[in-house]
């Protein structure tokens, strides 16, 4: 019987190097030099069995490889002794997919500032290899290259990220302008932005723009109080006005002596009313009557007739 011992993994990765983002991976496993030969033969990717089948050897194809699928591949070979027991062969290799440098992150664009301000701006990109970022400024000269102390340059980062800041001393006019972000790996430009430093607004400055809305809302208000304290006094004159033209305040007019048919008007008037007809109401005529009606009314017995005595008179 012939001595029992493991196989050898072979395992060729096509393209070697420069494997870019889009591009088809091939990954080719084998083995040999083993005895007895593997049963079994198979690629893991990031500690997960892609692929495993029984055989010395297999082919594998990543078409239209992703950057998520950057990491470390391993071909596995698993041989089985006479006495049952297994022994496992492996080989390993690290594909890396590049792909161009973006700009992924960037702070404010736009800023309105004073002569004396300093204004900071950042920026960040990813890439594989690892990006480097490059300032210019409007006339698409290096920042690096001005050697201007207020124009200062950091930059930091970690993995495939870089970040980037530019921080700008407003000495005098001339700093105003556009500025410009560039990431860049290859040796090739990659992706890029522009940010815009204008003079700072009047409107815009919050102190004077509280002092106009103050004013305004005091202007306002003085407008108010003045409409109610004018509504109040023209209230008052048309009051006074009344008061003055009402009849109470005029003149007495001198009484007229009722007329005989304007006291027969109110008795008619008072009987439709269901009034009855008393003795005041009666008109004011001499009568020789009168007197028993004013004794009657006033509470007089009427006169009694007066029987005479005696013989007739011829």
């Amino acid at each position: 019987m012939s001595r029992a011992y493991k196989c050898a993994v072979t395992m060729i990765v096509q393209p070697v190097n420069n494997t870019m983002e889009g591009d088809d991976v091939t990954i080719h496993c084998s083995s040999h030099e083993g005895y007895p030969d593997p049963y079994k033969i198979g690629l893991i990717f990031n500690s997960e069995e892609v692929i495993g089948v029984y055989g010395t050897e297999i082919n594998h194809t990543i078409e239209n490889i992703l950057r998520s699928q950057s990491g470390t591949y391993e071909c596995f070979a698993v041989t089985r002794f006479y006495d049952d027991s297994e022994q496992r062969s492996t080989a390993q290799y690290d594909i890396i997919v590049n792909y161009p440098a973006t700009v992924t992150h960037v702070s404010k664009t736009e800023h309105q500032a004073e002569i004396g301000d300093i204004v900071v701006m950042k920026c960040a990109a990813d890439g594989v290899p690892k990006p480097s970022i490059t300032w210019y400024d409007g006339a698409n000269d290096t920042i690096h290259e001005r050697a201007d102390d207020n124009l200062k340059v950091s930059a930091g980062g970690d993995g495939t990220v870089v970040n980037s800041s530019l921080t700008l001393t407003l000495e005098n006019e001339s700093y105003y302008g556009t500025y410009t972000c560039e990431a860049f790996n290859f040796n090739q430009s990659g992706d890029s932005q522009t940010f815009i430093v204008t003079q700072n607004k009047v409107t815009d400055d919050p102190v004077n723009l509280s002092l106009v809305l103050g004013v305004v809302a005091g202007v306002i208000l003085v407008t108010l109080v003045s409409l109610v304290i004018l509504y109040l006094v023209v209230i008052k004159k048309k009051h006074r006005s009344k008061v003055e033209d009402s009849p109470k305040d005029l003149p007495a007019e001198p009484h007229e002596p009722e007329t005989a048919r304007s006291q027969k008007r109110k008795r008619r008037k008072r009987r439709k009313r269901g009034g009855s007809k008393r003795a005041y109401d009666r008109p004011k005529t001499a009568s020789p009557h009168a007197k028993y009606c004013r004794q009657e009314v006033s509470g007089f017995k009427p006169l009694q007739p007066v029987k005479i005595t005696g013989n007739p008179i011829n």
